[in-house]
């Protein structure tokens, strides 16, 4: 089984997924409209190359950890992916809530170029990737060429041994039909049999050096074929070992160049951050001051307005009193005054009474 990440275009997302090389396309789909990943008629992109549903994916030659563009079904190519990437971040920009990244004050141009630059550099990197991928594709390419080549050169030195023992068998066969015919020729002819047997001899011995010559010959073949085989090997070896320290150099030389790169846009940020933080701790301490001379004014101003309020207060209350002190003055006297009633009263009541008391005697004295 393999790995393949699905690049799904409408969504704008990717999902990996383990699948078999011998899978067919149509299979997939289905898996796919079983999880819900995908709501539409849609087809399967590899590099570039719409999918055929009833072939597998061994026939596309899909690796491990590749990627299978889905798209919708559609006449025409495969969209593009630089407006899909571009439409997918703006989305995400969407979705996410601002942050404070302390570039407060940068104007929409240069933020516009930043954008630009990093889609440049985006767009540099995707290419770069599809540039290993190929070189990756040449060195599988090549290696698969060189394994059927040493599987040929087996299969080859396979033949040889197996012609090797068929000729053993057929002088193993050979051996046995003359060792018949001498038994016969001895049965039939045992007067000529010193004779026949020196010939059968010299037969035997003949056929011996020819199957030894043709047996030295076949390892001389045999050893020949080993010999060219670890050269062929060796040379493989070889070239992988300078593919992969060329490969190792471009990818040395790429890696200085993106380091340098990044420390180059690291010190201009940073150097801007600078700029913008001493930008933003002027206007703070300006605010700052500002706030501070309001304060002192609006302090100062209340402060004249609670005085006078004061002023007023205390004012009122001076009349206030002064007044309540006339008014008491005045019941003083009122209240002197009604004693003073009072106590005549009393003095003239006396007298009424005396004068009844006196009234009532007389009347007494009358009656």
């Amino acid at each position: 089984s393999i790995t393949c990440v699905l690049n799904i275009g409408q969504r704008c997302d990717q999902h990996a997924i383990q699948l078999s090389r011998t899978s067919e396309i149509k299979c997939i789909k289905n898996i796919l409209l079983g999880r819900r990943l995908v709501d539409q008629d849609f087809d399967i992109w590899f590099r570039g190359v719409k999918v055929d549903d009833d072939n597998t994916l061994e026939q596309y030659h899909v690796q491990n950890y590749d990627t299978l563009d889905i798209c919708a079904s559609r006449k025409g190519g495969m969209p593009k992916k630089g407006k899909k990437g571009k439409k997918g971040g703006k989305g995400k920009k969407d979705e996410e809530p601002a942050e404070e990244d302390g570039l407060e004050g940068v104007s929409a141009a240069e933020l516009k170029n930043q954008i630009s630059d990093l889609k440049d550099g985006l767009k540099k990197e995707m290419e770069e990737r599809n540039y290993f991928q190929l070189e990756r594709d040449k060195i599988n390419t090549f290696w698969e060429i060189t394994k059927k080549e040493l599987e040929e050169k087996k299969a080859e030195l396979r033949n040889k041994d197996r012609e090797m023992e068929e000729m053993e068998e057929r002088h193993q066969v050979e051996i046995k039909v003359y060792k018949q015919k001498v038994k016969h020729l001895l049965y039939e002819h045992q007067n000529s049999i010193t004779q026949l047997k020196t010939d059968l001899e010299m037969a035997t011995k003949m056929l011996q050096d020819e199957h030894r010559a043709r047996e030295r010959e076949l390892k001389e073949d045999k050893r020949r074929l080993k010999t060219e085989m670890r050269e062929a090997e060796i040379a493989h070896e070889d070239a992988i070992r300078k593919l992969n320290e060329k490969h190792d150099k471009g990818i040395q030389v790429l890696r200085t160049e993106y380091e340098q790169h990044a420390k180059e846009l690291q010190d201009k940020y940073e150097k801007k951050m600078k700029n913008l933080r001493e930008e933003l701790e002027g206007r703070r301490k300006l605010e700052i001051h500002e706030v501070e001379e309001r304060k002192n004014f609006h302090i100062n101003e209340l402060m004249k307005k609670h005085e006078k309020a004061f002023g007023e207060i205390k004012n009122y209350y001076n009349d206030i009193t002064h007044n309540n002190l006339d008014l008491i003055k005045s019941l003083k006297e009122e209240v002197a005054e009604m004693k003073k009633k009072e106590a005549a009263n009393e003095k003239l009541m006396f007298e009424i009474a005396q004068q009844l008391h006196l009234l009532e005697r007389a009347r007494e004295r009358l009656a």
